[in-house]
Formats: structure tokens, C-alpha cells, sequence
């Protein structure tokens, strides 16, 4: 006889009682003796908990399992297996928002789908990011389709100095090609999932008020307001280290505040401190609670890269002054314009990740000095 016990909390744990034991027929006949072997459960123990996961832990829950129908039977006599666990050694806890997913923006109003809605639920995913990536740099949250705000330029410099007409994305997007700030709302609520925000950055640099910067954060800011507690994780712009996102580049005959042509890590930084501060004070005048992160490069810059890329982490730890209260990595894990295999695939996290992780942590600590890092 083989009970077989799951319990999961933390992490995944398993464990598994083997019993046999003897026992002899009655009457006439005998069967064969079948032996029982007991082994100890040692009841799991959470290790201390490691003090870079933080606020990320506040909604942890211990999971549970039910076992699926089964039905006893024989095993193959030509296979054994032997499986054994420790349960209790504990890694660690793993946070809720450790799995997640990208909406987007030009694939149906979403709730408007039932199966969509119904795998999304499923799923559950936890974490679902919008609006987006490079589309949250043109993003106005709370426009009506083709009103963008009056200081929002009519064209916006390219990465490679040229210029093109500004393709700006609308919160209040009723059309049904499109996926309304409000409807991503109703798409969380109804599947069970939460929210994950990245604010559009890059109208502080192409906007073409007297203080772009303001403008921006004071936008940010407003969302926190509407969001009114729906969402814990705000991101400040997406990928703006590289020359393909709106605002790396910037015609500065618009602009009106001084602002150099390119971005870097440095200005980056100042302008995250403004957001900070303007978000954080719309969060604490409606009793709610935000975390901001801030964009970090991933892994060293290679040679063709640009100087924005290169010098982008330590500009940015040493002018945020430890305003970020989390570093925001982006991956593709595989290699760039290879049509990868599926074991080039699913091998690729168990690499990339450590050599994400090993890079950035060797970042924070190289900079701690002049940035302050204390999360």
C-alpha cells in the first residue's frame, strides 16, 4: 500500500508514506506476507525569507491541493519508480507575482470575447501588464480616441533622426478592435487576476510644454487617482534606454525646457523622482498603497549598442536616489532573430535568468554608494 500526501505551501511539497506490512490468511491458506515500512514526515519548515522579495510577499498564500479520481490498480512489473522528497526543506516562498502576462492593445476589447475571458480566468496569471510595451510610451490613458493632450507634438523623432506622424494610443478607445482603459479594468475583476500599470515616461521628454516633466507626472498621477487602489505595481515607461521607444530621441527646437536631444541614464533618473513624488502623493490623498519601479538594463551592452544603453544603470541608480522601490528587467531570452527550437526554448530561462540576476545584483552593489540602495 503507497499513501501519497501533497502538501503544498511555499513551494510545491510532497510527501510520500510507504507502507507495507504482513499479513497472514486465515484458515487453511496462507498469502504472501506483505511488510510495512513506516518513515517519519518531518512537518516543513520556512526558511528566513530573503529581504529582496519584500512588499512582493504581502499577498502570499499558502496553496492547496486536491487530489485528482484515481483507481487502484497494478503496477507494470517491467517498470519501478522510486521517488523521494524531502518535505521538510522549504527553498523559499514564492510570490504571487512571480507569473504574469501582457494585454495589448489592438486585439479586441477583450471582455467582449467569452472564450478569451474564460481562458484568461483559467489561467490566472495573476499579473496582467498594460497597456503594453513601446505602445506605453504613446499611450494617453484617459483621452478620447484622436485627442491627445495640446502639448502633444503632431510628429516625434525617430531613433534615427528621422521624423514621423506621432501614432499616440487612447485610453477611452471605445472601438472594438481595441482594448479601453476601462475594460481592462472589467477584464481583471471578472477573471480574478490583478494589474500591473506602466505610465507613459516619454511625454516628458517629446511634450512640448513649458515643463514637459510636470505634464507627465502630473498624468501619471491622475491614473493613480482613478485607479484608486485597483493596482499595487506601476511601472515609469517601458525600455526607454533603447532608441526604438518615443522620447530617446527629441526634436529640442520644441522643446522648452532644456532637455539634451537623447536620453540618458542620468535624466531618466531625475525624471523618475518627479514621477515618484507626484504619484505617491496622489496614492496617499485616496489611503492607498503603490510600489514604482524603474527601468533597468538587463545585461552588458555590447559593443554596437548605444552610449544611452551602456551608461544607463549606474546614470539612473546614482540620480533616482533609492526612489525605486523595485528594478524593472526585460528578457527575450532567446537568441534575437533566430527561429528558436522548441528545446532552444524551454532551455533558455534556466540560463538567462541567472545571467540576468548575476548582472543586475552586480549592478546594485556596484552603485550602492551613490545611490543609496537600501531595498
Amino acid at each position: 500500500m503507497k499513501i501519497n500526501t501533497v502538501i503544498v505551501g511555499g513551494i510545491c511539497i510532497a510527501s510520500f508514506l510507504s507502507c507495507k506490512k504482513s499479513v497472514s490468511a486465515g484458515g487453511g491458506g496462507t498469502t504472501p506476507p506483505v511488510t510495512v515500512d513506516t518513515v517519519a514526515v518531518t512537518p516543513p519548515v520556512d526558511p528566513p525569507v530573503a529581504s529582496s522579495i519584500g512588499f512582493f510577499l504581502n499577498d502570499w498564500q499558502p496553496r492547496t491541493f486536491t487530489a485528482p479520481a484515481y483507481k487502484d490498480t497494478a503496477a507494470p512489473s517491467s517498470t519501478s519508480y522510486n521517488v523521494t522528497v524531502n518535505t521538510g526543506s522549504v527553498i523559499t516562498k514564492i510570490p504571487m507575482s512571480i507569473f504574469g502576462n501582457n494585454s495589448n492593445l489592438w486585439m479586441t476589447q477583450i471582455v467582449t470575447e467569452t472564450p478569451l475571458m474564460t481562458n484568461l480566468t483559467n489561467l490566472h496569471s495573476h499579473i496582467i501588464r498594460f497597456p503594453g510595451g513601446s505602445i506605453s510610451d504613446v499611450f494617453f490613458w484617459n483621452a478620447p480616441k484622436d485627442v491627445p493632450p495640446a502639448d502633444a507634438p503632431t510628429q516625434v523623432v525617430n531613433g534615427d533622426g528621422t521624423k514621423s506622424n506621432s501614432s499616440f494610443w487612447y485610453g477611452k478607445n471605445s472601438e472594438s478592435w481595441t482594448f479601453s482603459v476601462d475594460n481592462y479594468y472589467r477584464m481583471l475583476q471578472q477573471t480574478g487576476n490583478s494589474g500591473m500599470i506602466t505610465v507613459n515616461y516619454a511625454y516628458a521628454r517629446y511634450g512640448t510644454s513649458s515643463n514637459p516633466v510636470a505634464a507627465a507626472a502630473h498624468l501619471a498621477a491622475d491614473w493613480v487617482r482613478y485607479d484608486n487602489g485597483r493596482t499595487k505595481y506601476w511601472e515609469i515607461g517601458n525600455e526607454n534606454y533603447g532608441d526604438w521607444e518615443a522620447g530617446y530621441r527629441i526634436d529640442v527646437s520644441k522643446n522648452k525646457d532644456g532637455q539634451p536631444e537623447y536620453l540618458t541614464g542620468d535624466l531618466y533618473g531625475q525624471h523618475f523622482k518627479v514621477f515618484v513624488d507626484s504619484m505617491r502623493k496622489a496614492a496617499q490623498e485616496i489611503g492607498k498603497t503603490i510600489y514604482i519601479g524603474a527601468v533597468t538594463v538587463e545585461a552588458p551592452a555590447q559593443s554596437w549598442e548605444t552610449n544611452t544603453r551602456k551608461t544607463w544603470n549606474t546614470g539612473m541608480l546614482s540620480k533616482s536616489s533609492n526612489a525605486a522601490d523595485f528594478y524593472i528587467v526585460h528578457n527575450y531570452f532567446t537568441a534575437y532573430h533566430t527561429n528558436s527550437n522548441a528545446t532552444d526554448i524551454l532551455a533558455s530561462p534556466a540560463t538567462e535568468t541567472k545571467k540576468m540576476m548575476d548582472y543586475v545584483s552586480q549592478t546594485l552593489q556596484t552603485n550602492a554608494a551613490t545611490a543609496k540602495i537600501t531595498r
